[in-house]
């Protein structure tokens, strides 16, 4: 047992490593190496073993160590759960509190897939959750927000999720290069204390410049205050890898299967309905802009309820004609924002 460079109790046993917080008593990270018997090992081919955990079973086996490493979380919301090149099931997850998560703060494990036994365990600890967990903003208005600040940041319009846009607990901290912040100063003074605050987070891609890989060539994470609807963060990434960039892609208005989901000011109207691309109109009088959904793709457009079109806000516009069934869900929309009964 020793003492690391940045404070932490370090233990090791049967070749098994741990680091522990010495205030709190907190287990940080689990690195195992006697997850397997020795009769598994000399018996059987590890690369030939195939898991047999249900995704269901992973679940819950990880629901139970994440539980164990911090009793008061409410469970863990899982990013992503797939076998590697050892049959080893790695899993990413975020711990949860009430309808919130913890997205800054990632649980990273490694699972036996015969026995369920953990194999690696590493979490960054989540700050102390706000005494309100009910956000006064709703998530179409904090997503109105998000959208607008990213086409006035980066004009960014044609955006898809890579994480979910959802009510999450964040510990604000001062901002680092890449980053563009404005938490207040009570706000970092919480986070420097430890205590998070109720915000919406989201990270996204934007899909209308796209690398040679068909990555996007440009991802943001967005964090909008849910008491206030203040944007507190907007931070800028470029995935690594990939080759030149290819831009000015056709934009065809095809978002993808499922429903259409409009959001208008802060309210929203789904439809099972298409949108056709047509040539640009001699005038176009922009009347809204609204944000057009489809499975997880997001688009922000500016509608001519005068002519019943939609067009991009991009470099070079793409005009849609939404259908008839299409065309009434936006005019309740807008009617409703309104207040007219017409």
């Amino acid at each position: 047992m020793t003492i690391n460079l940045i404070g932490e109790v370090e233990v090791t046993v049967n070749g098994d490593r741990a680091f522990m917080d010495r205030r709190t008593g907190r287990i940080r990270a689990y690195f195992g190496s006697s997850g397997y018997s020795s009769e598994y090992n000399r018996g059987r081919n590890r690369a030939e073993v195939k898991p047999v955990l249900s995704r269901e079973m992973v679940e819950v086996l990880c629901n139970l160590y994440a539980k164990a490493a911090w009793p008061e979380c409410g469970g863990l919301k899982f990013r992503k759960i797939e076998v590697d090149d050892r049959n080893m099931v790695l899993v990413e997850a975020d711990f949860v509190k009430g309808e919130a998560t913890f997205p800054l703060e990632p649980v990273v494990m490694e699972i036996d897939p015969l026995y369920g036994r953990l194999r690696l365990f590493s979490c960054v600890y989540p700050p102390e959750p706000p005494p309100n967990l009910v956000p006064r903003l709703s998530i179409a208005e904090a997503r109105d927000t998000a959208f607008e600040a990213l086409a006035f940041f980066h004009g960014s319009t044609i955006l898809q999720e890579v994480e979910e846009f959802e009510l999450a607990i964040v510990k604000p901290e001062a901002a680092t290069e890449g980053r563009h912040d404005w938490y207040s100063a009570e706000q970092l003074a919480a986070g420097a204390a430890g205590r998070g605050i109720l915000a919406y987070s989201g990270f996204f891609e934007d899909r209308e410049i796209l690398r040679s890989d068909g990555v996007g060539w440009h991802r943001y994470r967005v964090v909008i205050d849910a008491e206030t609807g203040r944007v507190l963060a907007l931070w800028h990434f470029r995935p690594m890898g990939g080759g030149a960039q290819s831009s000015d892609r056709s934009f065809g208005w095809n978002l993808g299967p499922g429903a259409l989901r409009f959001t208008l000011n802060g309210r929203e109207v789904s439809v099972e309905g298409e949108i056709e691309r047509v040539a640009a109109p001699a005038k176009f009088a922009p009347s809204d802009r609204v944000i057009v959904e489809s499975y997880g793709m997001s688009l922000l457009a500016e509608f001519d309820a005068g002519q019943g079109l939609l067009r991009t806000i991009t470099k070079k516009p793409s005009y849609g004609r939404p259908d008839a069934r299409t065309l009434a869900a936006l005019a309740n929309l807008r009617r409703a924002q309104t207040g007219s009964p017409r």
